[in-house]
């Protein structure tokens, strides 16, 4: 795959070291302070190697959550035959554009036709990663974070982030997913109006669809789907 690193460990001890060079899914509520049992700070001082991190296997929560990974897969392809289902314990995906960012996964999907999933995609926070908003490029209605990011990076160059995420989105094509709509400001769709939506969805075919590619699909955020 082309957008990320793949590193098959071989063992758990392996595995375990390799999570200490990034930030994964398990670290994301520290790491924005959400987490009740571990702060931002002692997730820090764990990957600089400050501090050993305690160990969990043996909590009842951990183990069963552990054991349960394999039967909810099982059943999965049981009610979804028309999925490849696979996993790799001891492999850790590490993003290239962003190598800090990293993910071992439960399972990974492919359909019949080789696809592998389809993401929601909105666009007043970029797309994948990319500062994409023409919040960027026109410099009206900014808000407080993106003028101090400009303010910090007077060389920013809008189309030149543009082009980096096409790319991204092309080798995902290729790779087997699809892109659906998520509106492009997360907009609720059953408290919105017509005329709101119908503004919301200008905006996600003008800086959103250039991108990604023009798509039929969307998925309702917060589940607010209209035919309800």
């Amino acid at each position: 795959m082309s957008d990320f690193k793949v590193f098959p460990f071989e063992t758990e001890k392996q595995w375990l070291k390799g999570r200490m060079i990034g930030i994964g899914g398990s670290d994301a509520s520290a790491v924005v302070g959400l987490n009740p049992y571990k702060s931002n700070i002692e997730l820090f001082e764990e990957k600089i190697g400050r501090k050993i991190p305690k160990d969990i296997s043996d909590k009842p929560c951990v183990i069963y959550g552990k054991k349960a990974e394999e039967y909810i897969r099982e059943l999965f392809k049981l009610d979804y035959p028309e999925y490849q289902v696979s996993h790799h314990e001891y492999h850790i995906l590490q993003s290239l554009e962003y190598p800090f960012m990293q993910a071992s996964l439960d399972g990974e999907l492919v359909d019949q036709d080789g696809r592998k999933g389809i993401l929601a995609m909105t666009g007043y926070n970029g797309v994948l990663g990319y500062r994409t908003d023409g919040a960027y490029k026109t410099k009206k209605n900014l808000q407080d974070d993106q003028k101090a990011f400009l303010k910090a990076n007077p060389d920013f160059d809008y189309d030149k982030e543009v082009k980096a995420a096409k790319k991204v989105a092309k080798a995902m094509k290729k790779d087997g997913w699809e892109f659906a709509s998520h509106t492009w400001g997360h907009r609720n769709a059953t408290s919105s109006t017509a005329a709101e939506l119908k503004t919301d969805n200008k905006k996600w075919e003008k800086y959103v669809a250039p991108i990604l590619g023009k798509t039929d699909m969307i998925i309702f955020a917060f589940g607010a789907d209209i035919g309800d």
